[in-house]
């Protein structure tokens, strides 16, 4: 469980339980699988994680995080992002509840900044701050984050790594963008006609080629899209209802905005039996390697709930090769979508065990259970002040 940040904890904090903090700079925290899992798995280990996080209408918050927030004045909220000031609001304010900890005589083994922003605020609060990474960013926050000392870097990848260029002396672990696992079973999955578009609605994620795939492919197969709405993304969905309402209509395409808890995923996702991971380079920079390289959060969800993946051929889905869990493609083509499905149904049993067993080298609770175990018995130091 979070701490509660009501009161001041001086009287109820248990000197002998570990504290972490983590700091993430995004209004999107309850769409960070790592972060969410990371939270539960400091948990387990018996370690009080505090988060803090920018909340804001454009997406949601449920109730669980939310003694955790910093929320934006919904009348102002509009303007702070129109005049980019969202960053230097959410710092004053985080810095501010930090100062507060510090005050109450709350203090902390772990410290965690998640991303440029997210690791300046937590160096210049504590020492001995540890960079998650995300998103590669190369911009005037990268830079200043590098000005602090990165001790522990936590990368999805050895490709991300070496672009990252972390220093010599700092120490690196390779933890990807996946769901914690509750339980594994490898056995032959039912297969159906159901495919699934699970993540961000967005043009650039080649969401019109998976949908005009349904062309090419006998009547019963139908494309759900499960998206993440917020205001950023309903003039996309509207065009979509617009393009495609035939295929609408003969409910061959299926919408589903509501949000699913993390620890749910694998078992809703296992109900279909194809999944898409797309990144359109014809709408992305081709010189993109955030997006070249992203280790897509939906890749390894599928990967939880034994479902083969057809994405396009870059380096952040190079594991569905390295498992022979799906298909890579030269582009992202319908017809060679519609070709991939063929493929993979008519072998499914063994794509979808390569998948399950994928899932199981990839585990995030293994992963950083094993840093946590590391970072405490290499540091053996207090509190960090």
């Amino acid at each position: 469980m979070l701490k509660k940040e009501k009161v001041c904890y001086s009287n109820q904090l248990n000197t002998k339980m570990k504290n972490a903090l983590i700091i993430f700079p995004n209004d999107w925290v309850y769409y960070s699988p790592t972060v969410l899992n990371a939270v539960e798995i400091l948990s387990q280990n018996g370690i009080t994680p505090y988060l803090i996080y920018p909340h804001t209408s454009r997406y949601i918050s449920p109730e669980s995080l939310s003694e955790h927030q910093i929320s934006f004045p919904k009348k102002l909220e509009n303007l702070i992002f129109r005049l980019k000031l969202a960053n230097l609001y959410f710092s004053a304010l985080c810095l501010t509840r930090i100062l507060k900890y510090k005050l109450c005589g709350v203090r902390f083994d772990l410290i965690i900044g998640v991303d440029s922003l997210g690791h300046i605020l937590a160096s210049i609060a504590y020492k001995n701050a540890i960079y998650l990474s995300l998103e590669l960013q190369t911009g005037f926050l990268n830079f200043v984050s590098r000005l602090f000392p990165i001790t522990y870097l936590l990368i999805q990848s050895k490709e991300r790594k070496d672009f990252f260029n972390p220093a010599r002396s700092t120490q690196t672990f390779l933890i990807q963008n996946s769901p914690i696992l509750k339980k594994i079973e490898i056995t032959n999955k039912n297969k159906n006609k159901k495919l699934i578009y699970f993540g961000t609605l967005s043009k650039k994620h080649g969401i019109e080629a998976c949908i005009n795939a349904l062309y090419y492919l006998d009547n019963d197969y139908t494309l759900t899209i499960k998206g993440i709405p917020s205001s950023h993304n309903n003039t996309y969905y509207q065009e979509l209802l617009k393009n495609y309402e035939n295929l609408i209509k003969i409910n061959r395409i299926l919408f589903d905005f509501s949000y699913i808890d993390q620890n749910n995923i694998s078992e809703y996702l296992s109900e279909f039996s194809i999944g898409f991971c797309f990144y359109d380079f014809e709408l992305i920079s081709k010189g993109d390697f955030n997006y070249i390289s992203s280790p897509s959060g939906k890749l390894f969800n599928y990967f939880s709930a034994g479902i083969p993946v057809i994405a396009n051929d870059i380096i952040g889905f190079r594991p569905i090769t390295e498992t022979n869990s799906g298909v890579l493609l030269p582009s992202v083509d319908s017809v060679q979508i519609s070709q991939a499905i063929t493929q993979i149904m008519n072998n499914y049993n063994f794509y979808s065990k390569n998948a399950t067993e994928a899932s199981i080298k990839y585990d995030f609770g293994i992963r950083f259970n094993l840093f946590i175990r590391e970072f405490f018995a290499e540091k053996q130091i207090p509190h960090a002040e």
